[in-house]
């Protein structure tokens, strides 16, 4: 079985610099509940848009 390393990137961690971990991948968290959005998604959206590292968003409903 093949394993990746992603990590999981919320506001706490600001502006996150893609490549930064050694990830593998990248799963962002962009909105929670019905008012919390990640300020920082857009930035993060756009690195992740320009390299070659698969990557995801998600809603947490918590």
């Amino acid at each position: 079985m093949m394993v990746l390393k992603f990590v999981d990137v919320a506001s706490h961690q600001g502006n996150y610099v893609v490549g930064s971990s050694g990830e593998e991948g990248v799963i962002v968290k962009a909105t929670q509940g019905t008012g919390y959005v990640n300020e920082n998604f857009a930035f993060v959206a756009q690195q992740l848009t320009n390299s070659n590292i698969p990557w995801g968003i998600y809603h947490y409903a918590g």
